[in-house]
């Protein structure tokens, strides 16, 4: 800077203008970026909800596709996804002819401390923003099990949860977005031995489930059993065998309610209350294991149970 007959004269030096010139183009850049990641539409390696497997084959013409799928549901696996430098499997549900879900999914046993999975599923969540647009849903109520205990945001704006369970000492990162599709990304880390965890990645891109409405099977004014003993309950071949295959071929749990008024005997005529998600069938799987279901004559507090009703909610976990 210089001062001369009154005036103050800037002298620039070209290497500082050129550096502040690329800083600016950066910026403007990156808002770009930015903004075109939140317009692009809601695809994943190229693939959208709701395209017809015509639309699907020319997108990955290589792949193996069953040659007359009619109105049948199926399930396409695409390996060599990558996410965060890993290979991981897409899998494709298609049902009645159109792209219904997808999910992809990966683990592995790593030692020492287990925050590197969550560094993962950070570093998985700034490769899905890129396509998919920011996973910067809301806290739901419900959304893991535990204490959050940190959170990171990627560069375009997507929110990644970090959980403890203090019981299990299980952690648990989560990263969701909810706009035209349902986008989740997961990571469950689990204790594996002496000062070894087993990391487990997922990411579902789904449509939106409709708001769940509640069919009663008996009036309101039934009353409610409390503390019923249960004689009988399914076990876990029971709820192997009842798993929707198209669920459980896809990698996707649910929850079903079933409202149930209980007969003589014990046993349970149950209706579905509700069923989430829709569509994969759980609800039919609900009131198949209903059958196994047997009560006690009298609750714990001395109250018949025949004639009475109960609300029993029953989860499919996937993999178990």
């Amino acid at each position: 800077m210089r001062l001369a007959g009154g005036r103050v004269s800037v002298i620039v030096e070209p290497g500082v203008l050129m550096r502040a010139l690329i800083l600016c183009l950066t910026i403007v850049l990156c808002s770009a970026v930015r903004a075109d990641a939140q317009e692009a539409p809601r695809s994943f390696e190229g693939f959208r909800l709701d395209m017809s497997v015509e639309e699907a084959r020319a997108v990955a013409p290589r792949l193996r596709w069953p040659r007359d799928e009619g109105d049948a549901s199926f399930v396409v696996v695409r390996r060599n996804v990558r996410l965060a430098g890993g290979r991981f499997d897409l899998n494709l549900v298609f049902v009645r002819g159109v792209l219904e879900y997808m999910s992809t999914e990966n683990g592995w046993p790593i030692p020492g401390e287990p925050d590197v999975c969550l560094t993962v599923l950070d570093d998985i969540v700034e490769d899905l923003e890129v396509q998919l647009g920011p996973l910067d849903g809301t806290p739901e109520e419900g959304e893991a099990s535990g204490t959050m205990i940190s959170e990171a945001r990627a560069p375009l704006g997507s929110h990644v949860r970090h959980y403890r369970n203090e019981e299990s000492g299980a952690l648990v990162g989560v990263s969701y977005a909810q706009r035209d599709q349902r986008v989740e990304a997961r990571t469950l880390i689990m204790p594996a031995g002496e000062n070894r965890w087993m990391c487990v990645y997922t990411v579902s891109i789904a449509p939106i489930p409709p708001a769940q409405t509640t069919t009663p099977l008996v009036d309101d004014t039934t009353p409610r059993l409390r503390n019923v003993t249960w004689l009988e309950r399914p076990d876990g071949i029971a709820f192997m065998r009842a798993y929707p295959p198209l669920a459980q071929q896809a990698s996707r749990g649910g929850m079903v309610v079933l409202d149930c008024q209980v007969e003589d005997g014990g046993l349970l005529n149950c209706a579905v209350a509700s069923e989430t998600p829709e569509g994969w069938g759980f609800g039919e799987a609900g009131l198949t294991l209903s059958q196994q279901f047997r009560i006690a004559p009298e609750t714990q507090d001395g109250v018949a149970t025949a004639g009475g009703r109960v609300v029993l909610p029953i989860r499919f976990v996937a993999g178990s």
